[in-house]
């Protein structure tokens, strides 16, 4: 599987955790990491990108259940 496709997976799963998701704004920041990750895997190769969206994602998780 290559890079791009990875993104996919990793925004197709963001899109299945938001359809379950009861607190709306976990579920609006599920939503805004798919559309990050789909845009990434139409965009040329670069790791750093997806390493600071998945990076910003954690951070916002953390923040919220802390």
């Amino acid at each position: 599987m290559d890079r791009a496709d990875k993104l996919r997976h990793m925004a197709i799963d963001c899109l299945k955790m938001a359809r379950t998701a009861t607190d709306s704004a976990a579920r609006v920041t599920l939503l805004g990491m798919a559309q990050k990750l789909f845009e990434r895997a139409d965009a040329p190769s670069s790791d750093r990108y997806l390493d600071a969206a998945v990076r910003n994602f954690n951070d916002e998780q953390m923040s919220r259940h802390s």
